[in-house]
């Protein structure tokens, strides 16, 4: 998608908790384009990702605390 909106440079928060939330997490990880967050509910595999990576686990229906965090990253960022 990021290819076909040609974005050159992107950054990617990714927020899963399932096998297909982790690829796209492993991509962002590869390509250095992101930060990755799980909720602590997740498959073992994704949350051991989140907490190996950005270590951005969060509780169930606290997504929003990540979300402030990304903004204020960015804020930071510019």
């Amino acid at each position: 998608a990021l290819d076909v909106l040609d974005v050159e440079d992107p950054f990617a928060l990714v927020m899963g908790d399932s096998k297909s939330d982790l690829r796209v997490m492993q991509w962002v990880e590869e390509e250095n384009a992101g930060i990755a967050a799980a909720p602590e509910h997740s498959s073992p595999r994704v949350l051991e990702h989140a907490w190996d990576t950005d270590g951005l686990v969060f509780d169930e229906g606290a997504a929003d605390e990540i979300l402030r965090t990304a903004w204020a990253l960015n804020r930071l960022a510019e």
